[in-house]
C-alpha cells in the first residue's frame, strides 16, 4: 500500500514538474522571439530615444501586476490550507465518532462501525480520485446518508448514553460540514475574469520589457526571458493550487486511511 502511494505521489511530481517547465519554457521561447522582432524592426535609437519613459511605465505596470499576482497566490494558497482543515476536521472527528460508538449497544456498536468503514472506504477509494477530476462520488454522498440513518436509529438506554448520542451526533454534523466545506473546494476555483487579468498583465509586462533597449541582443534577451519565466512560474503554482485534490502538491487521504486502520483494528478486537 505504501509503496503505491510512494510510486503515485513521485510520478505526480514528475508530472508536475513537466508540466511547469513545459509551461516555462513556452513562455520564454514565445518572449525572446518577440523580443528579437522588436530589435529588429524597430532601430536601436528609436528604443533607446524612449527608454526613459519605457522604464517608468514597465515600473508602475510591473508595480500593479505583482500586487495582483500576489493576492491570487495568497488567495488560492488559502483556499489550500483551508480545504486541508476541512480534511483534517472530517479524519478527526470520524475518529471521535469510532471511540464514542463503544458506549452503545453491540448491535449498534458494529452498526456504526461497519457504516464508518463504508462510509471512508468509498471516499478514499471512489471519491478521491473523482476530485482530481473536479467532482464528487454519488456513492459517497450515499454512505453518508446511511450513516445518518444509523444513528437515528439509535435509542439511548439511560442518560448516560443520552450524553453520548448527543455529543455523537454533534461530531456526525461537524463530518458533515467538513466534506460539505471539501467538496465546496472543487468549485472554489479562480474566476474565469481574474485569469484574463493575469494573463493579460503578463504579457503586457514582458511585452514593456521588449521595448527597452540594452547595448547587446544577448543582455535585452537574457532579461525578457528570465521576466517571462519567472511569470509564468507564479502563474503555474496558482493553476496548481486552484483544485487542492489534482496534482503536486495536493491534499491526500492519509488521514481518512489512518483512521480506517484504527477502526478495523477495533471491529477485530
Amino acid at each position: 500500500m505504501h509503496r503505491i502511494g510512494y510510486a503515485l505521489q513521485f510520478r505526480e511530481i514528475v508530472t508536475t514538474i513537466l508540466a511547469g517547465t513545459l509551461w516555462v519554457v513556452v513562455a520564454v521561447v514565445l518572449s525572446v522571439l518577440g523580443c528579437l522582432l522588436v530589435r529588429r524592426k524597430v532601430p536601436i535609437e528609436t528604443l533607446r530615444g524612449g527608454e526613459t519613459a519605457v522604464a517608468a511605465i514597465l515600473g508602475a505596470v510591473g508595480t500593479l501586476f505583482a500586487v495582483l499576482l500576489a493576492f491570487t497566490i495568497v488567495m488560492v494558497w488559502d483556499h489550500f490550507a483551508n480545504s486541508a482543515d476541512a480534511v483534517e476536521a472530517e479524519a478527526t472527528h470520524i475518529g471521535d465518532l469510532s471511540r464514542l460508538a463503544k458506549s452503545f449497544e453491540p448491535a449498534d456498536e458494529q452498526r456504526i462501525r461497519r457504516e464508518l468503514i463504508k462510509y471512508i472506504t468509498t471516499v478514499v477509494r471512489d471519491e478521491w480520485p473523482a476530485m482530481a477530476k473536479g467532482h464528487d462520488d454519488r456513492r459517497a454522498w450515499q454512505e453518508m446518508t446511511q450513516l445518518w440513518i444509523a444513528y437515528r436509529g439509535i435509542t439511548p438506554r439511560d442518560q448516560a448514553v443520552q450524553v453520548v448520542y448527543a455529543e455523537s451526533m454533534t461530531h456526525l454534523t461537524i463530518i458533515s460540514d467538513a466534506r460539505r466545506k471539501r467538496l465546496h473546494a472543487l468549485h472554489d476555483d479562480v474566476p474565469g475574469l481574474m485569469w484574463i487579468a493575469l494573463i493579460a498583465g503578463g504579457v503586457l509586462v514582458v511585452g514593456i520589457a521588449c521595448l527597452l533597449a540594452p547595448q547587446k541582443n544577448a543582455v535585452h534577451v537574457a532579461l525578457v526571458g528570465t521576466l517571462a519565466a519567472l511569470i509564468t512560474l507564479n502563474l503555474f503554482v496558482i493553476y496548481e493550487l486552484d483544485n487542492p485534490f489534482r496534482g503536486w502538491p495536493r491534499i491526500g487521504a492519509e488521514g481518512l486511511q489512518q483512521e480506517l486502520r484504527r477502526i478495523q483494528s477495533s471491529a477485530t478486537e
